[in-house]
């Protein structure tokens, strides 16, 4: 997981703000260079600090979450590709893990959803597989089309290479 240069920038920007303000308002209106020069370079400081500590926390909860969600591979499947995902029952999106094994494609819902059980979809069971859009102009989603006539819709990250996968482990299959 890498730092967004971008959320840096704007972490700085807005600590920078919140400090020149405050001694703009507390300090009688009376702003001087040296002032706006130690507001920049707490600005900086502290939104480059804060950067670092959302980053770390966010890193620490996806290790954490990671942790949690063990899938125990059968005998002889071997992991491909591993992603987050939101599967989609009804109008309800369950938030969880998704895998691709050379066997099967496994999702696995976070823990906050006990009551949902890991979906398996093996390889044989899966007609195809493409993007789709769910809530947005962009494609975010993966279709899968199952034997049974069943259509599934899962959010992912970078949808192409989920179908790129599933249909090079289905033809290897």
């Amino acid at each position: 997981m890498k730092i967004n240069v971008v959320r840096v920038i704007l972490n700085i920007a807005v600590c920078t703000a919140i400090s020149a303000l405050s001694k703009f308002i507390f300090n009688d209106i009376n702003f001087t260079t040296p002032e706006l020069l130690s507001s920049l370079l707490s600005g900086t400081i502290f939104g480059s600090v804060m950067t670092w500590l959302q980053h770390y926390n966010r890193r620490k909860q996806s290790e954490a979450l990671a942790n949690t969600m063990k899938v125990p591979l059968e005998e002889g499947e071997t992991l491909i590709f591993e992603d987050n995902a939101n599967l989609f029952k009804g109008q309800q999106a369950i938030g969880g893990k998704m895998l691709l094994t050379n066997k099967r494609l496994i999702f696995t819902p976070h823990r906050h959803n006990a009551d949902i059980n890991t979906e398996n979809f093996f390889l044989q069971e899966i007609m195809g597989a493409s993007e789709t859009k769910i809530g947005s102009d962009i494609n975010n989603a993966l279709l899968l089309t199952l034997s049974n006539n069943v259509t599934e819709r899962i959010v992912v990250n970078l949808p192409l290479k989920w179908v790129e996968n599933i249909e090079l482990q289905r033809r290897a299959a």
